[in-house]
C-alpha cells in the first residue's frame, strides 16, 4: 500500500503534497473554513484530491483523510510540523471565539459545530499548553467546558481535565499557570460531582484554593468557593455549604461581575430554604430574579422560579407555586435547555401531585426521566421514579409500584446521598403500608421520622403514615428499638426485598 501512495505523491503537483501533508494536523477531518486556512489552500484542489481519492467529502462542508493515508502524509511534511499545528491551533482558537465570545450568548449552532470538531479543539487545546500560551487556551476552555457538561460527557471531560493538570504541572511555573489550573480545578470538581465522587471534587477545590491562597484573585477564588459549597449542599451539609457561598459572595461584593454574583444569591437562597429560614430564602429568590432580569438572563431566571415555585410548595402555597412553574416551562422552552426543562417538569410533577391530580403528576414525571435520559442526570429521575411509585399507590396500582421503587433506588446508589436514599426509604415504607404491612415498615419510618432534613412534605407524608399505626406499634416506634439505624443498610435490605 506504501509503495502505491509512493507512486501517486510523485504524481502529485506540490501544492497538493503541501496541502494533504498539513491536512495531517487534523483530528477527525475538519470544516472548509477551517482546511483552507490552515492549509492555505483553495476548494477546487480539496475537490481535486477527493476525485483522485486522496481525500475524503463529508456534506456540506467536512473533509477528512484515511488514518492510514495521514500517517504516510505526515512523513512527507517539508516544513515544520510545529508552523502547521500552530496554525491549526490559531485557527480552531479564532472560531471558537467567534462560536462563543467572552461575556456574550453562544452562538446558536455552537454545540452542534463544537461536538463534531471537539478532537480537533481538543488537539489545538494540547499543543497550547506545550507552548504556555494561556490567553488562548483561556478562548478554548469556555466553549469545551459548556460541551462536556450539554452533551453529559462527564467522564471524558475529567479524562481531559486531569491530563491537562498533569501536563501543566510539567511546565514552566508562572502565576499566570497558577491562575489557569485554578480554573481546571473547578471545572473537574464540577464534572465529577454529577458522577457521584465528592470527595475526589473537594480534594480538586482544595487544590485550587492552595493554589490561589497568596494570590489576589477573589473571583478565581469565589467560584472554587461555591464548587464547595455545592458539593456540601449534596451531601446534606447545608451550614457548611451555606459558610462557603457566603465567603463567595462577600469576595464578589466590590466585583462588577453581575452574572456570578446573581448566580451566588442564588445558591444562597438556595442553601437557606433547605435550613427552613423560608423569610431569608424567598428574599434570596426575589434579589436573584432582579438581577438576572437586569442582565437579560432568561435561563438562570427559569431556574429561579422553579426554585421559588419549590419553596411556595413547601409553604403549601401550591396554586402559586404552579404559576411560577408554568411561566417557567415557557421560558425554558426558548432556549431548548433539557437541563431546565427536566428541573421544572421535576417540580410540576410534584406540585399536582400534592393537588391531587395525578394523571398530570404522571405525565410530567415521565417527561422528566425521558429528560433526564437525554442528560444522563440521575438527581431528578430519582425523584421522577418515586412519584410515579406514590402515583401508583395512591390510585391502588401496587403491582407498577415495585418496578419504579427499584428503578429509583438503582439511580440513588449512583449518587449514594443521605437525602436521596431517605426519600427512596420514605417511598418504599408508604408501600408497606398500602400493603398493611405495619411491623416490617416500623424500622423504615422509624429513620425518616429521625432526619428532618429531608423535605417538609416528606416528613408530612411520614407523620400521615404514623396516624395509621396502632398503639403497640407506636409504643415501639417511639422506643429506642430502631434508632441510629444505618442507612445503607436499611437501603440494602430494601433492595433485597425489591428484586425478591
Amino acid at each position: 500500500m506504501r509503495a502505491i501512495w509512493e507512486q501517486t505523491w510523485q504524481r502529485l503537483s506540490q501544492k497538493k503534497r503541501e496541502t494533504l501533508a498539513k491536512f495531517t494536523v487534523f483530528q477527525g477531518g475538519g470544516t472548509l473554513e477551517a482546511i483552507e486556512k490552515v492549509t492555505n489552500t483553495h476548494f477546487s484542489v480539496l475537490l481535486s484530491l477527493v476525485n483522485e481519492s486522496l481525500l475524503k467529502r463529508i456534506p456540506p462542508d467536512r473533509f477528512d483523510m484515511h488514518e492510514l493515508l495521514k500517517q504516510f502524509a505526515s512523513s512527507k511534511l517539508t516544513y515544520s510540523l510545529e508552523e502547521a499545528r500552530n496554525s491549526h491551533a490559531n485557527t480552531h482558537v479564532q472560531i471558537a471565539a467567534q462560536l462563543a465570545p467572552a461575556n456574550k450568548k453562544l452562538q446558536p449552532d455552537f454545540l452542534a459545530i463544537l461536538d463534531i470538531d471537539r478532537y480537533n479543539f481538543q488537539a489545538a487545546w494540547w499543543h497550547l499548553i506545550e507552548e504556555n500560551k494561556y490567553k488562548q487556551l483561556e478562548i478554548l476552555q469556555r466553549p469545551l467546558k459548556y460541551l462536556f457538561f450539554a452533551k453529559a460527557y462527564y467522564n471524558e471531560g475529567v479524562e481531559f481535565y486531569q491530563k491537562s493538570i498533569e501536563k501543566l504541572i510539567s511546565t514552566k511555573a508562572s502565576k499566570e499557570k497558577s491562575f489557569f489550573i485554578a480554573d481546571i480545578d473547578a471545572i473537574l470538581a464540577d464534572l465529577l460531582m454529577p458522577l457521584g465522587k465528592w470527595q475526589e471534587a473537594i480534594e480538586q477545590l482544595n487544590h485550587g484554593l492552595n493554589l490561589l491562597k497568596n494570590e489576589s484573585a477573589p473571583i478565581q477564588r469565589a467560584e472554587l468557593l461555591d464548587s464547595r459549597s455545592r458539593i456540601h449542599y449534596f451531601k446534606g451539609e447545608f451550614v457548611a455549604a451555606k459558610e462557603n457561598i457566603q465567603e463567595a459572595i462577600k469576595l464578589l461584593e466590590h466585583s462588577p461581575n453581575k452574572q456570578t454574583r446573581a448566580n451566588f444569591i442564588h445558591a444562597l437562597a438556595i442553601i437557606t430554604t433547605q435550613l427552613k429560614d423560608f423569610k431569608d430564602a424567598e428574599k434570596y429568590y426575589y434579589k436573584a430574579l432582579e438581577h438576572y432580569q437586569e442582565i437579560n438572563d432568561n435561563s438562570n431566571m427559569t431556574l429561579t422560579l422553579n426554585n421559588l415555585a419549590s419553596l411556595k410548595m413547601r409553604l403549601g402555597e401550591l396554586h402559586e407555586s404552579k404559576v411560577l412553574l408554568e411561566k417557567a416551562l415557557l421560558l425554558s422552552q426558548q432556549f431548548d435547555s433539557a437541563r431546565a426543562e427536566m428541573n421544572i417538569t421535576n417540580t410540576l410533577s410534584g406540585v399536582h401531585y400534592r393537588l391531587g391530580g395525578f394523571a398530570e403528576s404522571e405525565k410530567y414525571s415521565i417527561i422528566t426521566i425521558e429528560l433526564c435520559e437525554k442528560a444522563k442526570d440521575n438527581l431528578y429521575a430519582i425523584y421522577a421514579h418515586l412519584t410515579l411509585a406514590k402515583i401508583k399507590i395512591k390510585v391502588a396500582s401496587l403491582d407498577r409500584v415495585k418496578t419504579h421503587l427499584l428503578d429509583g433506588l438503582k439511580l440513588a446508589y449512583r449518587l449514594d446521598s443521605k437525602i436521596q436514599y431517605l426519600e427512596v426509604i420514605l417511598a418504599y415504607t408508604q408501600y408497606l403500608f398500602a400493603k398493611k404491612q405495619y411491623e416490617p415498615a416500623l424500622p423504615y419510618l422509624a429513620v425518616v421520622l429521625e432526619h428532618p432534613e429531608i423535605q417538609d412534605y416528606s416528613i408530612k407524608e411520614a407523620n400521615e403514615l404514623k396516624v395509621e399505626l396502632d398503639k403497640s406499634a407506636l409504643n415501639k416506634l417511639d422506643s429506642k428499638i430502631f434508632k441510629n439505624a444505618n442507612i445503607r443498610d436499611l437501603i440494602d435490605e430494601i433492595n433485597i426485598q425489591l428484586q425478591s
